[in-house]
């Protein structure tokens, strides 16, 4: 998905807001504290999920305070071969707009028009990747739980020279992995007899190799001691 352009009109505390995203590269939206940034995050994320019709507490929230108005959003994107702009105002005149630029020009309104973005999202949009990759404000920073992102393991596949998932004589990415890991570990994630065999070995050789290494110190010591005798028998053969 590329967002070109959001645009908020009542929504929170902001009264009106249009931004325009490069068509390449990053967009950094920049200003001081409660300037409505993370609200501009967050209507996305309204407009992509919530039904005009909601009545979830986010949406109630996204009113203004003491103001009779309904907060809107709309916003502008591609994502695989579309181009559309879709709009949704909540809780006071409640609706739904979505146009459709391209490939094939289309309009709808209403649930119907949700549905129909629903419905692209699903077929062009890994949703599980673009989960992971954002991150809300307040929130501790954590891994991204990209496991269920058939985008990224495709692409990992690919980066491993393996053939992308789905093909007959070759096994995605992921699932080497998952095989590796089950040879050397139980289901739980701990070590199997296999991999304690190996770890007793490991520990046996390490043990040998101390032992080696002690031999060695002490054989060195025979070889100084028996230079340093050469030494003084020749220096007694020198005096005679």
């Amino acid at each position: 998905m590329r967002i070109l352009r959001v645009s908020l009109r009542d929504f929170r505390g902001v009264a009106a807001a249009d931004v325009d995203l490069a068509s390449e590269g990053v967009t950094i939206v920049e200003g001081p504290n409660e300037a409505g940034k993370s609200t501009l995050a967050d209507a996305i994320d309204m407009l992509l999920a919530d039904p005009s019709s909601s009545t979830k507490a986010r949406v109630k929230a996204a009113q203004p305070s003491g103001h009779d108005v309904g907060p809107w959003a709309e916003m502008e994107f591609e994502t695989g071969g579309f181009r559309m702009t879709y709009a949704k105002r909540w809780v006071k005149d409640a609706s739904t707009e979505l146009r459709i630029h391209a490939p094939v020009p289309e309009q709808h309104t209403g649930r119907a028009a949700h549905d129909r973005v629903a419905e692209i999202l699903g077929t062009t949009l890994d949703a599980a990747l673009f989960a992971a990759l954002r991150q809300q404000q307040g929130l501790p920073l954590a891994q991204g739980d990209f496991g269920a992102s058939a985008t990224l393991a495709r692409a990992l596949d690919e980066a491993a020279g393996v053939r992308a998932a789905g093909d007959d004589d070759a096994a995605p990415l992921m699932e080497r992995i998952d095989e590796a890991r089950e040879e050397w570990t139980t289901p739980g994630g701990l070590p199997n007899k296999a991999m304690q065999k190996l770890g007793e070995c490991a520990a046996a050789a390490g043990a040998d190799a101390a032992a080696a290494r002690e031999a060695l110190v002490r054989q060195e010591g025979r070889i100084d001691e028996h230079r340093r005798l050469a030494r003084e028998i020749a220096l007694a053969d020198d005096r005679e």
